[in-house]
């Protein structure tokens, strides 16, 4: 694998026994898990607003409220976490955790819980923002692409696994169990993170937050992604959105000049002119916006086919993220044989043929179609996504380890955000809905399908402009 000469392994790595080193690997993985188990929240939707007595437009306040705070805070945990410790912002994150979990499931009006997701998506910056730091400081520097796919592949674990556990769970128990479950395993997290996480993970008290920084960092943020969800809702033609998207200009612009002017900016913007960084940021928003298609669109055509059988749809969904699971075992192995950009561009070539056989899907339901499709995208996305962050990890510097992790999970959020905001702007404008002819469904479905393969194809040919520059091994 490929590193940056800004990057700085650490000066004595800690020495693990194996017994040590998988117990760390567990503590970090469980307590990042209640981001991706977070999924299980959607499987209890229509309990949770029949409990409140709201209507299904609630729907997108429980989900608006927890990703739109995390996204923003990420980048600023990630920088108080490179400044105060990552161990005791991660203690500090699942702590907050198990509280707005704890809020979430007993509130008793809506207001309480939308506050109790807020909070949620707090202690959720904390956590992801620590997570990939926590797992490269702890280890040798030549350890640093086996620890990140660990990392990977219980990330991705977790999110295949929470839409089952939020099935079961709300069948035996009912929707709070979404959120009480998760209480345990951060607490297991956290009795295993005073005896497991090293001391010595970096701190660098001698530097200072920029709180100015931050805020107009949260607020071109905000902005932006309000704008996007404005674009799903109103369309193209509404003022609203736009005029959200030109205050995330603006402020997005006052972020750059402050980030320039000032010794220890929230994230230093110079990483971004190594070619090889800025194109694989760029490529993960657009291959994430692809990606979430999946998500999106096939539960409505799985629903179709199989005529609503909860169990078919949830059994074929899994293995879009269950193929993302073994390309996170194996791609340590490419890493280290071929590098990131090899692997990359194997990983989007087999995600857009699994978008490009989705897009070809006939009314007929054909098994092993869907299989071959999903299997294919999620094994392919599982192989990008690691060495993403394998390149993110390895070109800011040991002190802003925390800033990398999190600009990883960033990326993929605005991708997400972007993805399912356009998406479903364009399903709709092609005639596509849940209630459409089948002829209209499938044209919408085959057209978006086809353009998030174009999409991924797109940000595979982004990469190709590192080629001439990539970093020497």
């Amino acid at each position: 694998m490929s590193r940056s000469p800004q990057a700085e392994a650490p000066a004595h790595p800690v020495e693990l026994s194996r017994a040590r080193m998988f117990g760390l690997i567990a503590v970090v993985g469980l307590g990042v898990s209640a981001g991706p188990l977070d999924s299980a929240v959607n499987v209890a939707f229509p309990a949770t607003i029949a409990a409140f007595g709201v209507g299904v437009d609630a729907v997108q306040w429980i989900v608006v409220s927890y990703v739109l705070t995390y996204s923003c805070l990420l980048l600023g945990c990630g920088r108080i976490a490179d400044i105060i410790g990552h161990k005791r912002v991660f203690v500090i994150g699942m702590l907050w955790s198990i509280a707005a979990l704890c809020l979430c499931a007993s509130a008793r009006a809506f207001e309480w819980f939308l506050l109790g997701r807020i909070a949620q998506g707090i202690g959720t910056a904390a956590l992801l923002s620590c997570g990939p730091a926590l797992m490269t400081l702890s280890f040798p520097a030549s350890e640093r692409t086996r620890a990140l796919a660990w990392y990977a592949l219980l990330f991705s674990s977790a999110s295949a696994a929470g839409p089952l556990l939020g099935g079961l769970f709300v069948e035996a128990y009912g929707w709070t169990s979404v959120f009480w479950f998760r209480v345990p395993i951060l607490g297991i997290a956290l009795l295993g993170a005073w005896f497991v996480l090293p001391s010595n993970v970096t701190a660098n008290t001698a530097q200072t937050f920029d709180w100015l920084g931050a805020l107009a960092l949260i607020a071109t943020l905000f902005a932006a992604m309000a704008a996007l969800n404005s674009f799903g809702r109103f369309g193209f033609v509404h003022a609203w959105p736009w005029l959200l998207l030109g205050v995330s200009i603006l402020c997005g612009y006052a972020f750059i000049r402050r980030a320039l002017a000032i010794a220890h900016p929230i994230i230093d913007l110079r990483l971004f002119r190594d070619r090889l960084f800025a194109s694989a940021n760029l490529a993960h928003v657009l291959v994430n916006a692809a990606s979430f298609m999946v998500m999106l669109l096939v539960p409505f055509y799985l629903a179709r086919v199989f005529a609503n059988e909860a169990l078919l749809i949830g059994g074929f969904l899994a293995l879009y993220p269950l193929g993302a699971v073994l390309a996170s075992g194996v791609a340590r192995l490419g890493l280290e044989r071929f590098g990131a950009v090899v692997v990359s561009h194997f990983g989007l070539a087999l995600a857009a043929s699994g978008l490009f056989l989705a897009s070809a899907w006939p009314a007929e339901a054909v098994i092993w179609h869907i299989v071959l499709a999903l299997g294919l995208h999620g094994f392919g996305y599982g192989l990008f996504q690691v060495a993403v962050v394998d390149v993110v990890m390895a070109t800011v510097p040991r002190s802003a380890q925390g800033v990398g992790g999190s600009l990883n999970m960033l990326t993929r959020t605005l991708g997400v955000v972007a993805g399912a905001s356009l998406g479903s702007s364009l399903f709709t404008s092609l005639g596509g809905s849940a209630q459409a002819s089948s002829s209209n469904f499938l044209g919408a479905h085959a057209t978006v399908f086809a353009v998030a393969g174009i999409v991924v194809i797109t940000a595979s040919a982004l990469l190709m402009w590192t080629v001439p520059r990539e970093r020497p091994s």
